[in-house]
């Protein structure tokens, strides 16, 4: 199990779960949720788009295979509104061809099933590493929180994109 000092890491994360299989799905939240700021799920590739626009999670973690929009049309699909989305695949087929599919999306990490939790979580710390390391120091006393999206001036003024 992984240290909760490194768990604590995904506690501003907002994970979206794409996955038809109930259980799968469940299991998934439940070891995510937690440690993670949200977890939502959604049982296909169009219920994954639609939550997508409106929530806007920081990380995807998709199936393959998904009923009425393929996991790989709707990372495309989403990949146009936020290209750096990081995206987690997981799979239960040991298809080269997914994978080289997976690799054009510029899919983070490629997981066959059954998934081992742990795996999951560090998976999971690994694409978002840049949202828990986003406090940027900038020149002339100016500093740029990705997380909250603001940009912060020598004198504590915070201006929000």
């Amino acid at each position: 199990m992984l240290d909760m000092q490194i768990l604590k890491k995904l506690s501003n994360i907002h994970v979206q779960i794409v996955e038809d299989d109930e259980v799968i799905s469940y299991a998934i939240k439940q070891s995510l949720v937690k440690h993670c700021k949200r977890v939502e799920i959604a049982s296909d590739g169009l219920q994954g788009f639609e939550m997508f626009e409106q929530n806007k999670p920081d990380v995807l973690i998709v199936d393959i295979n998904l009923p009425h929009l393929n996991d790989l049309e709707m990372v495309a699909s989403i990949r146009e509104i936020s290209p750096h989305i990081p995206v987690i695949i997981m799979t239960s087929h040991d298809s080269s061809d997914d994978m080289l599919k997976s690799i054009d999306q510029g899919v983070y990490i490629y997981l066959r099933k059954p998934i081992g939790i742990e795996e999951l979580q560090t998976g999971l710390l690994m694409a978002t590493k840049d949202i828990y390391n986003a406090h940027i120091s900038l020149e002339h006393g100016y500093e740029y929180e990705n997380q909250s999206k603001q940009l912060i001036g020598p004198n504590n003024i915070k201006i929000t994109y």
